[in-house]
């Protein structure tokens, strides 16, 4: 797996286990559009590309011109192999020159109970740039990030002594393993669940950077 596309893998699942079973996430390699990396339970599995395939939708905007240009493509309607209808989402992985190196992919199989570009917003774009975004779904994934907050923290903590500096800093590892602090105000509320404050929460983040 590309090193773009690996700096996603652990976003793939964290989205995969926000969005539930209703969703398929995956990543493509720009090299070899016609295969996929689909999240499982193991990981990633690797499969043909299903309705993309078919639509040859990847290639166009490898190909293209006005669609490379875009950042993602959001809710449009497909089918898979057999006939089932699916809305689904690309986000563009593009390595440091601006080149599309790979596509995050979201397949929305069943309902419209969530709108996947309010999802990718509130997840992957810049405060003022989501101004007018959904409030419920805000507040479904702030949610969702509290309690995988918490659960490292009680995981990592000592009931009966104070955490030392080497506990908090695996602390602080993991949720950067699991992708947390790509999530719009992670640090804060980490801050907040842990009581650590922001100043130490970035002195270690910085110091799992640097390993």
């Amino acid at each position: 797996m590309k090193k773009e596309l690996l700096q996603y893998a652990s976003f793939a699942r964290f989205l995969k286990d926000a969005l539930g079973e209703r969703y398929r996430v995956a990543l493509v390699d720009a090299d070899i559009p016609d295969r996929e990396l689909t999240v499982s339970e193991q990981g990633f599995s690797e499969s043909d590309t299903g309705g993309f395939t078919e639509s040859g939708l990847l290639t166009d905007i490898l190909s293209g011109t006005e669609l490379k240009k875009r950042d993602y493509i959001c809710s449009f309607s497909d089918s898979e192999k057999d006939g089932t209808e699916q809305k689904n989402s690309i986000f563009y992985i593009r390595d440091g020159e601006g080149k599309i190196s790979g596509f995050l992919c979201i397949y929305e199989n069943r309902g419209d109970l969530y709108m996947v570009r309010e999802v990718l917003d509130q997840l992957l774009l810049p405060e003022e740039q989501t101004a007018g975004g959904s409030e419920r779904i805000e507040a479904e994934v702030n949610s969702l990030l509290k309690e995988r907050i918490v659960e490292v923290w009680n995981r990592h903590r000592s009931s009966d002594s104070k955490m030392k500096k080497a506990e908090k800093t695996a602390f602080v590892s993991e949720l950067f393993e699991m992708g947390i602090f790509r999530m719009k105000g992670a640090a804060v509320q980490v801050s907040e669940v842990t009581g650590i404050s922001l100043a130490s929460i970035y002195r270690y983040l910085s110091e799992v950077l640097e390993e």
